[in-house]
C-alpha cells in the first residue's frame, strides 16, 4: 500500500481508492512515526527549522 503525507494530510492509496485523513499538526510526529517509523524528534526539529528560515520555494 503507497502512503503520503503532505501539508497535514495522510493520503493511503487502497485497492478501492484513496483514504484521506486530516492530521492536526500538534499530531503529526506522532503520525509519522506511526506509519513511516520516523523519528518524532526529527520531525519536531524539522518543524522548528521550517519556521525559523521558512519554506523552500516552490
Amino acid at each position: 500500500m503507497f502512503t503520503s503525507f503532505r501539508d497535514g494530510t495522510l493520503t493511503r492509496y487502497l485497492p478501492g481508492g484513496p483514504e484521506v485523513t486530516a492530521v492536526a499538526p500538534a499530531a503529526a510526529p506522532r503520525v509519522l512515526a506511526q506509519v513511516f517509523g520516523v523519528d518524532p524528534d526529527l520531525v519536531r526539529a524539522a518543524d522548528a527549522f521550517r519556521n525559523r528560515y521558512g519554506r523552500p520555494p516552490a
